[in-house]
């Protein structure tokens, strides 16, 4: 099944990319820092809405992740990651984003004698998220980091047990940090995905390179994913130049995306 993609951007480049979004027939991912949560102008936000008025496409966004702690054990960091939470929120009502990615700020080396605690207090910040969010309804995604398996991740949604909190499947944060096989965090998750994160590496640096270039197997991953009828939001994270031209043609490979001639550009 074909499925219009997306490109993730980081703030800055948004407002010179939508022509290029619009030519390709692209979705958009914004990434946003602390700054541009805290102060987006509102002469990008009316012509980011009147961009996707114009070309039917889907907006999501990334929440900021810089220090953000949503599960840390000081109650004044959660109180300022939960200030950006609250702020990305705002934003995701004023651009109807369908979904909001969150990074899961948890980090084995030094949470693992408080893992308890950790997701506890994770969970709370989620519900908290949820209900900020839920004028506008949109999907909270919990995309994988560090973790070396999908345990919990699993463990995480499960307790936070809303319809709208899902996962965002990154890939080559997968091939970088993953113990697990990609099978095991599929059985695990699959069903759960609402979001997929597309870029490849070598297994040695997390590079963001187009889909061809490193060691992912992106035809497991869709295979497994129709095994379970998940249908995810597809946005791609290339970092170089051509990387964009390069998954889209291996999207269209897969059957589940159409690559279009794209020259050479700088993505983020």
């Amino acid at each position: 099944m074909r499925r219009r993609p997306g490109l993730s951007l980081t703030f800055p480049k948004v407002e010179g990319k939508l022509q290029l979004l619009a030519e390709k027939n692209l979705n958009l991912e914004i990434q946003l820092s602390w700054e541009s949560a805290e102060n987006f102008p509102d002469a990008l936000l009316e012509k980011i809405l009147s961009w996707k008025k114009s070309t039917g496409s889907r907006i999501t966004l990334h929440a900021p992740f810089m220090d953000m702690s949503p599960g840390g054990s000081d109650p004044l960091v959660r109180q300022a990651t939960l200030m950006r939470f609250a702020q990305t929120s705002v934003l995701a009502g004023r651009l109807n984003a369908e979904t909001i990615v969150v990074h899961p700020g948890y980090d084995e080396n030094r949470y693992w004698k408080d893992a308890n605690g950790f997701v506890t207090r994770a969970v709370e910040m989620w519900a908290r998220l949820l209900e900020l969010t839920g004028e506008s309804g949109c999907l909270i995604a919990l995309e994988n980091i560090f973790e070396r398996g999908p345990e919990l991740l699993r463990r995480v949604v499960d307790e936070v047990g809303s319809q709208r909190f899902g996962i965002c499947f990154d890939s080559g944060h997968f091939n970088m940090f993953s113990k697990t096989p990609l099978n095991d965090w599929m059985d695990s998750l699959g069903g759960k995905i609402v979001e997929l994160h597309l870029h490849n590496n070598y297994g040695e640096r997390d590079d963001h390179n187009g889909m061809a270039s490193g060691t992912f197997d992106f035809a497991q991953l869709f295979s497994k994913l129709d095994e379970v009828g998940a249908k995810p939001i597809l946005v791609m994270e290339p970092h170089q130049e051509d990387g964009l031209d390069e998954s889209l043609k291996v999207l269209e490979s897969l059957g589940v995306g159409k690559a279009n001639n794209l020259p050479s550009s700088s993505l983020t």
